[in-house]
This record gives C-alpha cells, sequence and structure tokens, in this order.
C-alpha cells in the first residue's frame, strides 16, 4: 500500500444501551497519503503530502499536490469523506494521480495517491450487519485494486470484496455477528507514471456503508416513559428496566449468546428482583407500541401468543433461562422460523408496597431471531 503505517488509538466509554449503540470503538487508522514527483536534467523534485483522521467521528479530505519540473510533472489528489457512529461506519475513498513528461531522455514524472480505512470495534451482543456501496477499478497495468474487508479476532475473514479488473464491483453483503472484536478495513489508490516512451497507472475507488444492528432490544421501561407505572413507583431513568419493586429498583431483563434456530445458545438473565418465584415467558407482539400497560405493581410488555418458558427461583434477586437441564429457548418456545420474539420476567413481591396483587415485571426484551 501507499500509506505509512498509522499508529493512532481512541478508547470510547463502554456502550451499554442495547437499543441505540452496537459497536464500541477500540481504534481507528484513517489517512490519505499524496506524492508527486519529477525528473529533468539533474535535479529531481518531489512533493509529499500526508493528511490523518483527528478524531473518531467525521473526516473530510480533499486536497492537491504538485511537483512541476522543466521536463516532466506529477500531480496527485486525495479524497476521503468517512464518518464513525455508534451503528455505522461509512468511507468514500477516491484518490487520483496524472503526470506527463516532455520528450527527453531524461524526462520524467509520476504521482501517486492513496486513501485507507482501518476501524477496530467490539461488539457486547450479536448483531446483524449489512454492507452496500461499490469498487471502481481502471488500468492499464496488473496490479492489485481497491478492498474492504472484514476480519474476526483470530484474524478469520468474514467477508473480503476487491476489484481487481477494469469497472464497478457493486458491494452487497449481509449476515450475523457474534460478540466480539472485529477489524474493517478499505483501501484503494491511483498511480501514474510517465516517461519519454510512454505512460502507465492506474486508478481506484471505494464508497460504501457498513450498518449493524442488534438482535436484542430492551424496552418498556418503568421509569416514566410510556406507560406510567401503577403506583409512581418508577425506577431510574437510564437504568431501562421496570417498574421499581419494594427493594426500590426495577428487575432488568437482559440476554446473552446466539438467537440462531439452528445453533441456539440464548440466555435470559434475570436481575435486580425480589427472591422468589420468577416466571419467564415469550410472546410474539408488544403491548400498547412497546410502552406497555398496567399489571400489578408493573407492566405487561409482552402479548400475542404466549409461551410459559420456565419457572425459576430468584437468589439474591436473580435467575435465568435456561439453567441446567431446561430446553433452549427456541424449543421451549416453539421457534421455528426467523423473526421477531419478546420475552419478559413476571416475579412474586408479596411485600405490602404498592398494588394487593403481590407482583411486579421486568422491563420487555425483543429478540430477532435468525436461521
Amino acid at each position: 500500500m501507499l500509506l505509512r503505517t498509522i499508529a493512532l488509538t481512541v478508547t470510547l466509554a463502554s456502550i451499554s444501551s442495547t437499543a441505540a449503540a452496537q459497536m464500541s470503538l477500540v481504534r481507528h487508522d484513517r489517512a490519505v497519503e499524496m506524492r508527486a514527483s519529477t525528473y529533468g536534467g539533474s535535479t529531481p523534485i518531489e512533493n509529499t503530502l500526508t493528511v490523518t483522521a483527528p478524531d473518531d467521528g467525521e473526516f473530510l479530505v480533499d486536497q492537491t499536490i504538485q511537483a512541476m519540473g522543466p521536463l516532466g510533472s506529477g500531480t496527485s489528489t486525495g479524497r476521503q469523506h468517512s464518518r464513525l457512529l455508534p451503528d455505522r461506519i461509512f468511507g468514500s475513498g477516491h484518490p487520483n494521480a496524472s503526470s506527463s513528461a516532455a520528450w527527453d531522455t531524461q524526462a520524467f514524472g509520476s504521482a501517486s495517491s492513496g486513501s485507507e480505512m482501518g476501524v477496530v470495534f467490539d461488539l457486547a451482543q450479536p448483531v446483524t450487519y449489512t454492507l452496500t456501496g461499490a469498487l471502481q477499478f481502471y488500468t492499464n497495468i496488473g496490479v492489485s485494486g481497491p478492498a474492504v474487508a472484514l476480519l474476526d479476532a483470530f484474524g478469520t475473514t468474514i467477508f473480503l470484496h476487491g476489484q481487481n479488473s477494469n469497472g464497478t464491483l457493486t458491494l452487497q453483503s449481509s449476515g450475523v455477528l457474534a460478540p466480539g472484536r472485529y477489524t474493517f478495513t478499505a483501501h484503494a489508490a491511483s498511480v501514474a507514471s510517465s516517461v519519454m516512451v510512454g505512460f502507465w497507472g492506474y486508478v481506484s475507488s471505494f464508497d460504501f456503508e457498513f450498518v449493524v444492528e442488534p438482535l436484542f432490544t430492551n424496552y418498556c421501561f418503568g421509569d416514566g416513559t410510556g406507560t406510567a407505572c401503577p403506583c409512581g413507583n418508577s425506577s431510574p431513568a437510564g437504568a431501562e428496566a421496570g417498574c421499581a419493586n419494594s427493594l426500590g429498583q426495577g428487575g432488568a431483563l437482559r440476554a446473552t449468546g446466539m438467537p440462531s434456530i439452528a445453533n441456539d445458545t440464548l440466555v435470559l438473565q434475570g436481575t435486580q428482583m425480589t427472591n422468589g418465584s420468577a416466571l419467564y415467558f415469550q410472546g410474539t407482539q408488544q403491548v400498547n407500541g412497546g410502552n406497555g400497560a398496567v399489571f400489578g405493581d408493573g407492566k405487561r410488555c409482552a402479548s400475542g401468543a404466549i409461551a410459559r418458558l420456565g419457572t425459576k427461583t430468584n437468589a439474591a434477586g436473580a435467575s435465568q433461562y435456561p439453567d441446567g437441564a431446561d430446553q433452549s429457548v427456541s424449543l421451549r418456545g416453539a421457534v421455528g422460523a426467523p423473526g421477531t420474539r419478546t420475552y419478559q420476567v413476571w416475579y412474586r413481591n408479596v411485600a405490602s408496597f404498592c398494588t394487593a396483587d403481590g407482583f411486579n415485571l421486568t422491563n420487555g426484551l425483543a429478540v430477532e431471531w435468525q436461521p
């Protein structure tokens, strides 16, 4: 590649909201490098410029450099417009180069330009990804063209798209990524060289958008949003939990593993509940558009076709399903096809606290099941 090694490190705060943000950026390397040179007689002239991304947000470059001599010239242009967001990476790199040489045995002109991106990110939960865009490549010599790639923490290639023949390659890729660390790269370059007897060169570019969407989404919180809790027993804003129980906190439902019908490792984890019975159940819809409806001391969030997964006994306010010899969630819930299912935990809270019903519920959890 034309670009020198870049070593930039940005550590972002941990991202906990499954609904709003999915990628925690660990490192990014984005740069544009340009070189132009000319040689005529005995005086070589060279001009170089390297521009690197200053932060983890938007990076916009559009610069041109030249090297002009009496018998040759080189002109290099480097362009990149890239953005890093919590749920997507956008990049557009369009380097270009041109050169000329007079009719002289010592005349020479050259230019080179490169645009490159490298982004390392962590996923705390499984996501679906979509890559769209295009690669373009034009050359009169045999060289490698532009490419975009995604690798996991072990160096295994998730996807690699490269364009090594003249024309445009449309990018269209999608799939599922498990929690872990990934490296996304994109590069393109342009070279032009002229001597008195000929010219050779190539030009390439990339345009892409890489988007991730969570397979788990918390919803229906007891924090005063949506339907109000029955006794003004709201949980703290940002906790993404149900209405507060007699312990002063809302029950929380989260998930780990992969919701895959073929290889189900999904585990539902309830915390911040009172000790006693806890029923894990599955639905096919969200109550009241995700706002929930008053039920006992809390809110009912999951509805539609209900499947009871299993009853557990909370210890230290926590339990999970499946546990031990339990059937998997997909088997117990009869999830036979991909799609969205909703989950919630109903738990006993018999202390004199809110209503006389003696129970409360966690927040709701929507899961996107994969094949």
